[in-house]
């Protein structure tokens, strides 16, 4: 332990440490706020999807709706709703199908 060599070691090492335990803080700390800024991303996002859900559901219940009045669909007559619906496909792309059940289950679409 008396040799200048161990000495100067102890010496540069003590010089050496305080910085990196400030590294290793402030990689700690930098991890850290990554993970807050993520789950403040993620949060947001799952945010705005979910209000987008709500427009689509409030969206549909007009459609659905307004379709419950129409006087072509009440009488559940493929030759009159299936031409209205194909219509109504293509200025709601959001939906992938519109068709009418009948009280014994069959469908007119």
């Amino acid at each position: 332990m008396s040799s200048l060599r161990v000495r100067l070691l102890l010496v540069a090492l003590l010089a050496v440490l305080p910085t990196l335990a400030l590294a290793l803080v402030m990689a700690a700390e930098q991890r850290r706020l990554a993970t807050v800024t993520f789950q403040d991303h993620a949060l947001h996002l799952a945010r705005v999807i979910a209000h987008r859900h709500d427009q689509v559901i409030a969206g549909t219940r007009q459609l659905l709706t307004s379709l419950a009045h129409v006087p072509a669909v009440a009488p559940g007559d493929a030759a009159t709703c299936g031409p209205l619906f194909a219509t109504l496909l293509q200025g709601y792309p959001v939906y992938t199908n519109l068709g009418v059940l009948r009280p014994d289950g069959t469908t007119c679409v």
